[in-house]
């Protein structure tokens, strides 16, 4: 089980694991006028793509459930609406092939230090 803080902007988003301090980010026109996540389908292959260039075997059998920290960094001015965040949710499961122990949308406007992370996962 590994923890994992994705972070989106307007058409792109960055992957971190925060035991290991590695980080991808990667570009794509996922993002509308309104929505961070305008386009479901680009957003998720392009996490897929992430989740597979950090070599993460969540395709297959028997893999371990991770826990991760969802952020959209951008237009989210007055806060995420419950659709927006079960779609960020969705997103971020279908990607990991349902192999999630602990999934959390977080509200914040600005990005979170590692400490904050951790102790946002470690909650129950």
């Amino acid at each position: 089980m590994a923890d994992f803080y994705l972070q989106l902007r307007t058409n792109s988003m960055t992957l971190k694991n925060l035991e290991t301090h590695e980080e991808y980010t990667a570009k794509g026109d996922f993002s509308s006028s309104r929505l961070i996540i305008g386009d479901f389908y680009v957003a998720q292959s392009l996490l897929v793509q992430l989740i597979d260039t950090m070599k993460l075997s969540v395709r297959l059998p028997l893999t371990p459930h991770h826990r991760i920290i969802v952020q959209a960094l951008e237009k989210n001015e007055g806060g995420l609406s419950p659709v927006e965040v079960r779609l960020l949710e969705e997103i971020t499961v279908a990607a990991f092939n349902h192999k999630l122990k602990k999934v959390i949308v977080s509200h914040d406007t600005l990005p979170m230090p590692q400490r904050h992370a951790e102790e946002l996962l470690d909650k129950k």
